[in-house]
């Protein structure tokens, strides 16, 4: 009779913890990107500030990891391979989209904050360390459809912002 005792009180508390797991799928407001999930390319032409013109061609998968989007890339610099691991995530205490971007080519970590309004998302990095300098920069993604993407990329110098991309993603078929 103790043993069943046992066994119920078990049963109970093992019930009650399990509906107590916390929501390990991702919040509503990342929910909010589910059409990025796949694969992406873009052809563009970067122009760096005393490097003139660089043709860039950008390979990109996004996929859920738990609370996270995922997304790797793989950047060709004209020659030159940049690779990169992101997880994009809402901080709803901040109220703000954040992502931790490692790539080859900085020994830091990019982090970056935003806000999405109006199918725009706008990330503004942190100072973070690139091949020996200081930068900052800032995405904009805009929507124009699910298999469409626009993408500007601006480096921050004094106080102004210079535009050094400004390209189209498309869904891989």
């Amino acid at each position: 009779m103790r043993k069943i005792l046992l066994m119920a009180a078990a049963s109970i508390i093992s019930a009650f913890c399990w509906g107590q797991v916390p929501e390990m799928g991702p919040s509503d407001e990342i929910k909010k990107f589910d059409w990025m999930v796949g694969e992406w390319h873009s052809k563009t032409v970067w122009t760096m500030p005393g490097m003139g013109e660089v043709k860039v061609e950008s390979n990109m998968r996004v996929e859920w990891d738990g609370q996270f989007l995922r997304q790797t890339a793989k950047i060709d610099f004209d020659g030159m391979i940049m690779t990169e691991l992101s997880m994009f995530g809402y901080d709803p205490y901040k109220e703000k989209y954040y992502s931790s971007s490692f790539t080859n080519m900085a020994p830091t970590p990019r982090i970056e904050w935003g806000t999405f309004e109006d199918d725009t998302l706008v990330m503004v990095s942190e100072p973070w360390q690139i091949r020996g300098d200081e930068s900052v920069s800032r995405a904009t993604l805009v929507k124009v459809s699910d298999d469409e993407i626009k993408f500007k990329l601006e480096f921050k110098y004094g106080d102004s912002w210079t535009v050094v991309s400004d390209s189209v993603f498309k869904r891989k078929k």
